[in-house]
Parts: structure tokens; sequence; C-alpha cells
């Protein structure tokens, strides 16, 4: 579990005085129906989710956060409004009212509040200062206490790359390109049973080794390989059939895209019942993760509701040109090699460097 699922628990069996599992109006409530619930509300958006509770099989209950726990867990009983409660006494989670899309009206919903607030018997004041937010053309403004805004400046793609450190560091990293033995690493690949070498970054490229096997929805049939070209033609492929499935707002499909493409990556641990939890509501999700991550107009400070981890940047690499796809495993090729290295590097320390394969996805929409 996550710090955020651990805390959860903690605040439960603190404000319950019992250990979990405990039983709650014939309801188990344990971790694993915690984690779902975190799960699925920080997924949804403005992490909220009408109930939509019925003592009733999965395929005869609406959209709504019972339906999405069934679909997770995989069962048939109705919990969202007693998770909801229980969670709603360590103020993790909020009973709202929310507008049912199909008669207009008003039924209960569960709001996730905000982390810092949890366990607190109400929310201060200073809330107000992630609410009251001010925006003029060009400037990035962060708001204040009161309401008041403060000029941060803009922070943007030519004002990065201009910085002396940015410049310092490209500087020092393209040396390491293509120059002999510039980049020296090798080690057991395991799963190939082989030792694997490279003398510098694009000798690593061509190295590229990387065993897949997936079901594609596109073609119906499973596809598996080693090779950069292998995966590379599998997700342009699957790129294509995932940017229209959001555009056409087919969920079917677009579920199935991403959970090809995680399980391309070995990342589904976590990341698929993100995906389930999304529901109906995943192609919407992904319509607006393509508008904030748009490289040509992304700006800081200005995002909201965009997870971030080694499996949803392969799902992001997918929707959006030239983003790139990057986990912590290219911190533990970089990291020891920068180190080795650091007589000769220039300070990064205010730097985030991205080392970006400039892919064109040709033919791509």
């Amino acid at each position: 579990m996550l710090p955020i699922h651990r805390k959860a628990c903690q605040l439960v069996e603190q404000a319950r005085n019992q250990p979990l599992p405990f039983r709650e109006r014939g309801i188990k409530i344990d971790q694993e129906l915690i984690k779902a619930t975190i799960d699925i509300l920080i997924m949804a958006p403005s992490k909220t989710l009408p109930q939509n509770c019925r003592n009733d099989i999965r395929v005869r209950t609406p959209d709504g956060l019972d339906r999405r726990i069934k679909d997770v867990l995989n069962t048939d009983l109705r919990t969202a409004n007693i998770v909801s409660d229980v969670l709603a006494e360590c103020s993790i989670v909020k009973i709202v009212k929310v507008v049912n899309p199909d008669t207009g009206r008003l039924i209960k919903g569960t709001r996730l509040l905000d982390e810092i607030f949890w366990g607190k018997d109400s929310v201060p004041a200073i809330a107000l200062e992630f609410k009251t937010f001010t925006k003029t053309k060009g400037d990035v403004l962060k708001s204040s206490p009161g309401g008041k805004t403060k000029k941060v400046g803009q922070i943007n793609k030519e004002l990065y790359l201009a910085s002396k450190d940015v410049i310092d560091f490209i500087s020092w990293f393209e040396s390491k390109l293509n120059g002999a033995n510039s980049f020296s690493h090798s080690y057991y690949l395991k799963l190939d049973r082989r030792n694997w070498r490279c003398s510098c970054f694009y000798d690593a490229y061509k190295s590229y080794w990387w065993r897949f096997n997936t079901f594609c929805p596109v073609t119906n049939r499973w596809v598996s390989g080693t090779s950069l070209q292998e995966s590379f033609e599998y997700l342009t492929r699957l790129a294509k059939s995932f940017r229209k499935s959001i555009r056409d707002n087919n969920t079917a499909l677009a579920r199935k895209c991403a959970l090809s493409a995680l399980k391309w990556g070995g990342v589904e641990k976590g990341n698929r019942e993100r995906i389930i939890g999304l529901g109906k509501d995943i192609c919407a999700h992904f319509r607006d993760i393509q508008e904030q991550l748009d490289l040509s107009s992304a700006r800081l400070n200005e995002n909201q509701g965009i997870h971030i981890n080694s499996g949803f940047t392969k799902l992001y690499f997918l929707l959006i040109d030239d983003f790139m796809m990057y986990d912590w495993r290219r911190h533990g090729v970089n990291g020891p090699q920068v180190l080795r290295g650091k007589r000769s590097v220039p300070d990064t320390s205010s730097v985030a460097v991205f080392l970006r394969t400039r892919k064109r996805k040709q033919g791509i929409q």
C-alpha cells in the first residue's frame, strides 16, 4: 500500500479504537476496501462520485462508487454507503449531494477530501488559500491567504532552456551520447541469461531489450517481442487505437488499450485498479489529461488530477505527442554515472533532467 492508504487505515483504526478488519452493518471493513475506495475517488472528476448503492449484482448496479467498488473487488456486495460513512468519521471523505445526470435530482455522493485535512473535525479557514486563484495572460499566479495573489513569473520551455544550469548540463550530457566508452555500463540480464553492455547512450539504444507478451485490442491477438522495433510497432498501433477510442468516447476500447499498455510495461499492479475505477469516465478523464499535458501550452502550477507514476506515464506517452515515458529505472542507470563523473558535471541541483527521445508518431492523430 502507498502512504496515503496506510494513513487512511490508521485513522480508521484510531477513530474506531479497534484494528482492521472489523464489521460495520454486516460489511467487512478492511484495508482492501479502504484502498479501493480511495483509489476510485482519486481518479474521479473533482474526487467525487454518486454512491448509487444497490443490493444487486454488478451488471444491474448503475455507475457510481458502489458499482466501481464492485468492479475493482470483484464482488456483488453493497458497500459504498457503509465505507463512506466509516471514512467520513475520520474526515477522509465528505458525504455530499450530487446531481443525478439522468433525473436532475440531488442524490447522495462521496467526496475525497485533501489529505492535509484528514482526521480533523472541520476544514480550517486556511483552506480558502487553495481555492482562490486569479489568472492573467502570460503569468503564473500563486494564491495567498485572503484571496490575494502573488506573481511568480511565467515558467515555460524557452526560459527553462535558457537557464545556464540547463545549458551546461546539456553540453555535458551530449558528450555521453555516442562517444566511444563515454558511458560504459554492463550487467547480467537474468531474463535473457546473458551479459548486457553498452559503451554510450546510442549503443544502449541499439541494444534495447524488453520482453513483452500482451493481448492486442486492435487485432484481438496476443503479441510478443523483445526488440525496440517490435515494441515501437506495437505501441504505435496501440496509440492510434487508444487515441481514437478517447475521441469517440468508446469506453470499452479505451479501457482495453490502457490495460494492454500496462501489461506491455509490466506495471499492472495498482494501476489496473485505477483504470477500472475510472468506469465510464475514462474517456473524459484522458481527454482532460491530453489538454493539460499538451506540451505546446502546458504550464506549471495549473495541472489538476494528473496521476504520475511509471504506469500512467506510459499511457500519457501513447496519448500525447512528445510526452516522454519515464520511470525510476532511468534514475537507477543515470545516477551512478553522474556520481562517477561528478567532478566534470555542472551544478544541476535546480534542473529537472529529462532524457527525451524525439520520436515522431507518424500517422497518429
